[in-house]
């Protein structure tokens, strides 16, 4: 038999994988220092930071969910 309070805390570490892993990718590709204390669209970033500006908005979208 499975115990609840183990199967809620592995429910728990696996829900923080993905947010640390957007955090972990905005800041390997400069994101953040890209963005500074401005307000650029994901073209503009990502003309910055040489990177597919499909791809980044997706990250962006994962990062302002975060907060």
């Amino acid at each position: 038999m499975q115990d609840k309070g183990k199967s809620a805390s592995i429910a728990e570490l696996r829900a923080s994988v993905e947010p640390a892993l957007a955090l972990l990718a905005g800041m390997q590709l400069g994101v953040f220092t890209a963005l500074g204390e401005r307000n650029l669209s994901a073209q503009e970033v990502a003309a910055q930071i040489g990177c597919d500006a499909g791809r980044l908005s997706r990250l962006l979208y994962a990062l302002a969910f975060l907060g």
